[in-house]
């Protein structure tokens, strides 16, 4: 039962999940540990799992970066606009924004906007 509800909450999620839903599904540590051993999961990101045999695609890639800036992050700009088809919107790069403590973030230097994680393959 526990690994029909992972499947079904990574089915929705290009192939990833996340140790919280891992762990809120019922499972351990140890069985988090015993599936990457055994090869049935893989360690994407601090916290992030999924399932070796998934294909990796742009989706797929923003799923891990996406689960992996936590709770409070989104997928922000260009990312987004890929997501919904917005037109001169691109699937290259990967982007989150996240929240810092419930408040907006100062802006990095020499930047406008908030706190943002840019990841790229």
């Amino acid at each position: 039962m526990l690994d029909l509800v992972i499947a079904q909450t990574a089915a929705v999620q290009c192939g990833v999940f996340t140790r919280h839903q891992v762990l809120s599904a019922g499972a351990n540590d140890s069985l988090i540990r015993r599936r990457l051993r055994s090869g049935a999961w893989t360690l994407l990101r601090p916290g992030v799992y999924g399932f070796p045999d998934h294909r990796d695609t742009w989706d797929r890639r923003l799923w891990i970066v996406y689960l992996a800036a936590g709770g409070d992050a989104a997928v922000a700009y260009e990312s987004a606009g890929a997501q919904y088809g917005t037109p001169g919107c691109v699937k290259e790069g990967l982007e989150t924004r996240t929240r810092y403590a419930g408040q907006p973030a100062p802006p990095a230097s020499g930047s406008t906007g908030q706190r943002r994680r840019r990841r790229t393959r």
